[in-house]
């Protein structure tokens, strides 16, 4: 009579295979946190530029004036005068710094000597520059141009 063997994986196969998985995790971990990097920079600009579209189209529409507050050492930024949809009692605000965005002001050449972006009744911006965000090593810049009344990213 034969004797069965039980199928199975020995214990040096499977630390051989937990080696290889540690190596290819070690390889992948600074690519990974590079990409996150490059992927929460490019959100945080793309939200600080569609809030300065919000605030534009909110200045048209009333026919008044509308302003964004640059804080670069807080690294947020806030709407004037309008409520959070989350906290109708709080000013609309973003913290750049937090989740998910993780993204620090570096400049903000588009505001006045008070950190303010303004727009007309009309929404044109009152001074053209340049707002750049920051995350690792990966910058973006949100681009404000006064002659033409765009928005656009770089």
């Amino acid at each position: 009579m034969a004797a069965t063997r039980t199928r199975g994986f020995t214990l040096v196969e499977l630390v051989m295979v937990m080696a290889v998985v540690a190596v290819i995790a070690a390889m992948a971990a600074p690519r990974w946190g590079r990409s996150m990097a490059h992927w929460q920079v490019d959100a945080a600009a793309r939200r600080l530029a569609a809030d300065l579209a919000w605030a534009q189209s909110r200045a048209r529409i009333t026919s008044s004036h509308q302003s964004v507050n640059v804080n670069v050492t807080t690294g947020q930024y806030q709407l004037v005068g309008v409520a959070d949809p989350d906290h109708l009692s709080n000013t609309y605000t973003v913290t750049l710094g937090q989740s998910p965005y993780r993204s620090t002001i570096v400049s903000a050449a588009a505001t006045d000597a008070n950190g303010n972006i303004i727009f007309d009744g009309y929404g044109n911006p009152a001074t053209s520059g340049t707002i750049v965000l920051q995350c690792g090593d990966f910058q973006k810049t949100v681009q404000v141009n006064a002659n033409t009344g765009s928005i656009g990213l770089q």
